[in-house]
């Protein structure tokens, strides 16, 4: 019974990363219109969108660290980041999306901290409210 809980688990995560590969999809195809790309090679497009389904489902499956409950969110935050870089720049100079520079990892933090921060503050408004609910 267990198996089947934590298979479906993995497979809404890694749909959840399809979902989020599709935006980043989108967002490549914006940025070809933009530079007045008219015509884009399909094996150029299939190689994007392969690639950014791989690495959302990377990131579905490393959200498995937040389950984790024998350490607290801070090593788990401390485990997830640097798996996250590490997936983030391995996907992104085999894709071509950058090369080894500062500005991807900084754009990476600056995205990661808001999602983090996201979860955190719904999260802590969530304990509040529920320990609202209990005292009364």
């Amino acid at each position: 019974m267990m198996i089947w809980k934590v298979f479906g688990k993995a497979v809404r995560n890694i749909l959840i990363g399809f979902g989020l590969a599709a935006i980043a999809t989108v967002i490549f195809l914006f940025s070809a219109i933009n530079d007045e790309q008219t015509i884009l090679d399909t094996g150029i497009l299939l190689k994007e969108m392969i690639g950014s389904m791989m690495f959302g489902a990377y990131c579905g499956m490393t959200a498995f660290i937040y389950d984790w409950k024998k350490i607290g969110p801070l090593r788990q935050t401390a485990i997830h980041f640097p798996l996250m870089i590490a997936g983030f720049y391995v996907a992104g100079t085999s894709l071509g999306w950058f090369h080894l520079v500062l500005w991807p990892l900084l754009f990476f933090l600056a995205v990661y901290l808001l999602i983090w921060l996201y979860f955190f503050l719904y999260n802590w408004f969530l304990a509040r409210r529920l320990n609202k609910g209990l005292k009364k």
